[in-house]
């Protein structure tokens, strides 16, 4: 509300009118920090978060892509939250991910893994041993939960092929939407 509609839509023309500009596209980074600009400004002013939210994981994907694309031979480390990194869509996920935008145009060129911890101040221990007797709740499937583990979902997925599509509750990993169940070995490589 800080601008008028007018300068808004002032704004979407130039913007979208320097996009155009043919020369622009021989200067990558350039025509890449528009688009941003034109993403940042779609971000901010859509009313709807869900809305919001997609507009900023497309574009976040679209820059991995430029990235990756600008230089081919170099690997990433993309560090960001479990839901901007999944392989799927999914409620839980916010239905359109930076994962699953980068995937649709580089298949096969990514690893995903989703960083949870098991102890916290604030999770009762007894909780967190009760959950870790249910074969529904992926702690069950740890050697312990004394110790940090690298979990590849690949792996489990083979060795219990019964598990590999069942949900599980995302109470140890969010807070906003413990009711929700997901399917963790699906959405990522690994889980550590």
């Amino acid at each position: 509300d800080l601008m008028e509609k007018e300068d808004l839509q002032y704004f979407d023309e130039e913007t979208n009118r320097i996009l155009s500009y043919s020369k622009l596209s021989e200067r990558e980074f350039w025509h890449q920090a528009i688009k941003n600009l034109k993403s940042c400004s779609i971000t901010y002013r859509v009313k709807d978060v869900k809305l919001s939210i997609e507009e900023r994981d497309k574009q976040m994907a679209d820059n991995l892509d430029f990235f990756a694309n600008s230089y081919p031979d170099k690997k990433f480390i993309v560090w960001a939250a479990n839901a901007h990194i999944a392989k799927t869509n999914s409620e839980y996920m916010g239905e359109t991910t930076m994962g699953v935008e980068f995937l649709k145009k580089n298949p096969n060129k990514s690893y995903h893994i989703a960083f949870g911890s098991i102890k916290m101040p604030y999770r009762k221990v007894n909780r967190i041993q009760r959950k870790r007797k249910s074969r529904k709740n992926l702690l069950h499937y740890l050697p312990d939960i004394d110790n940090d583990y690298f979990m590849d979902n690949k792996g489990i997925r083979s060795k219990h092929p019964q598990i590999a599509n069942s949900p599980f509750y995302a109470i140890l990993w969010s807070a906003g939407k413990r009711h929700l169940k997901t399917k963790w070995l699906q959405h990522f490589d690994a889980i550590v």
